[in-house]
């Protein structure tokens, strides 16, 4: 009867360690997401500032930024502040 028991208790706590750890996974995804696109909008933001794109930008600004064309597009964006994550998301590389 004791072992019975003690077999229900430890199934019972595994499965409450599952959920927490489901919990938590959840968790690190959901806060991750929101960080990278924190990320994107910090880059869009400093692009703007410093003059590399509109403040009313439209897809071929980035289009643009991501894959300069001309010999003047390409020194205008040497100096341009890091991109990459700009260049990934919003369709600059795709």
């Amino acid at each position: 009867m004791v072992i019975a028991l003690l077999k229900m208790n430890s199934i019972r706590l595994l499965k409450i360690i599952k959920v927490a750890l489901i919990l938590v996974f959840c968790f690190f995804v959901t806060v991750s997401f929101f960080n990278w696109l924190a990320d994107d909008s910090k880059e869009i933001k400093e692009l703007i500032k410093q003059g590399y794109l509109p403040s009313d930008y439209q897809h071929e600004d980035i289009y643009k930024l991501c894959n300069p064309e001309t010999d003047e597009e390409i020194v205008f964006y040497k100096n341009a502040p890091k991109h990459n994550w700009t260049c990934l998301t919003r369709g600059g590389w795709s």
